[in-house]
């Protein structure tokens, strides 16, 4: 998880573990903070390391490459069924992880070979984004995204495209076509180049249609004006 804002990488963490029934673990990049946040940070992943840990990084090296720290510092430990890239500025449905393994799992049944799969949400650019419905606080969106997973449970769509504002990633899929390229900079495309990676290596990518994930929107671009 790339971040410049330790509040809103420590919410995210918060939230993305809050509902999800299995062990899940993040590394959080501390992408070119303030030391303010870089403290907040520190303390935190003192309190919660086998939730959390601290990747610190005093330049920005752009979303993808910040990506890239957090994956390497998890891919030693060995065990994980899957890897996750997020943005920080997100809020999940209840169910919006555990629908995205659970999809990934059937999907792998089917001989399909997923090999990264996102959810849908409220801004983002391309077939991911839909509407559950106004709301303005986290109550009313839960309530709308538990009545979006009823219509669409265990459905999900094919896709081309996955926007990196979350990538749940399989390990065999990683291991062969690695992390995002570091020529994009600060951002925008490493995630295009990323799924064409991916399909050129012979995996598929997959929409989970019920997996909601709320997203405030291009918040670390606007912060960097």
């Amino acid at each position: 998880m790339p971040t410049l804002s330790a509040d809103r990488a420590i919410n995210a963490a918060m939230n993305l573990s809050q509902f999800y029934p299995g062990v899940i673990e993040f590394a959080i990049v501390a992408n070119g903070c303030s030391k303010d946040d870089v403290a907040k940070l520190r303390h935190t992943a003192d309190q919660v390391p086998h939730l959390i840990h601290l990747v610190e990084n005093e330049e920005n090296l752009g979303y993808g490459m910040g990506a890239n720290l957090g994956l390497n510092a998890l891919w030693p430990e060995g065990w994980f069924d899957y890897f996750g890239v997020t943005n920080d500025d997100v809020l999940p449905a209840a169910d919006c992880i555990a629908q995205l393994v659970t999809a990934f799992e059937e999907l792998k049944a089917l001989g399909k070979n997923p090999g990264v799969l996102g959810p849908v949400t409220n801004s983002i650019h391309g077939p991911q984004q839909i509407s559950i419905g106004a709301y303005s606080s986290a109550p009313e969106m839960q309530r709308l995204a538990m009545e979006h997973l009823r219509r669409h449970h265990s459905e999900a769509t094919e896709s081309e495209r996955l926007r990196g504002l979350f990538l749940l990633i399989s390990p065999e899929c990683l291991s062969a076509v690695g992390g995002f390229d570091p020529i994009f900079g600060l951002g925008n495309f490493e995630d295009d180049d990323h799924n064409l990676r991916c399909r050129l290596a012979g995996y598929t990518l997959w929409i989970v249609d019920g997996a909601f994930l709320h997203h405030d929107g291009s918040t670390s671009f606007k912060e960097l004006k």
